[in-house]
């Protein structure tokens, strides 16, 4: 029997764990949030624990069924830190510049835990780093597109140290109801039914050296991520 792709693909617990903590905080019980998921809250703590994507997929649907907030996806993604990807985080931090950091992760979807294909783009005057092909439950589209994106621009903001805001936001989808929170949570212009999601910068934000840089710890950090990742696959 074959395995859909969304059981085939692997992933680490910090997604589901940090919907697990934003919903008890919210005071809905970790187990109604882990609910049909195979993820008990015990294994929440367990840094070696994988779990399918289809096991998150289940959690993240609960969560947003069980939360009050429209917005969840973008609040979740301003909570995804860039350590929430141990050691693929860590080696994005000690990378030379910003480009170098996130191509790092472009290159890496399996540590990333993403459901998108991420790529830079630079289109005229502007680099869009692009979440496309998305293709697992699709009334979790929107969610899953703000989480991944809010997210991205968390980790742009934390490897550069600094808030930094996008030219504008494109989604490839029409205005949701909650549309006025795009704007108050990033910041930046919003432009919806754009045929594409892309967070879009000032190409020069590339070149932009990251203050933890270090070669050696980079260098480190890659051979782990390739082992870790080939443990994924």
């Amino acid at each position: 029997m074959s395995l859909l792709p969304e059981q085939r693909v692997l992933t680490t617990l910090h997604t589901v764990a940090l919907a697990v903590q934003a919903l008890v905080r919210s005071g809905v019980p970790a187990e109604r949030v882990l609910e049909g998921s195979g993820i008990t809250e015990s294994e929440l703590a367990n840094p070696a624990r994988l779990v399918s994507h289809a096991q998150e997929l289940r959690v993240l649907a609960n969560a947003y069924g069980y939360s009050r907030d429209a917005a969840l996806g973008l609040s979740l993604g301003k909570c995804m830190h860039v350590s929430a990807y141990g050691m693929l985080g860590y080696t994005m931090l000690a990378s030379r510049t910003l480009g170098e950091a996130l191509q790092l992760a472009i290159a890496h979807p399996a540590l990333l835990g993403t459901y998108f294909q991420l790529s830079l783009q630079t289109v005229g005057d502007e680099v869009r780093l692009s979440a496309d092909g998305y293709r697992y439950a699709p009334e979790m589209t929107v969610f899953n597109t703000e989480l991944c994106l809010v997210s991205l621009l968390t980790v742009v903001q934390d490897l550069l140290g600094e808030t930094i805001r996008p030219r504008r936001l494109l989604l490839s989808y029409r205005s949701p109801l909650h549309a006025a929170s795009y704007g108050e949570k990033l910041g930046c212009p919003v432009e919806f039914a754009a045929g594409s999601n892309a967070l879009c910068f000032n190409p020069v934000l590339l070149d932009r050296p990251l203050p933890l840089a270090d070669p050696v710890s980079h260098q480190h950090g890659l051979q782990q991520c390739l082992q870790l990742e080939a443990q994924f696959h």
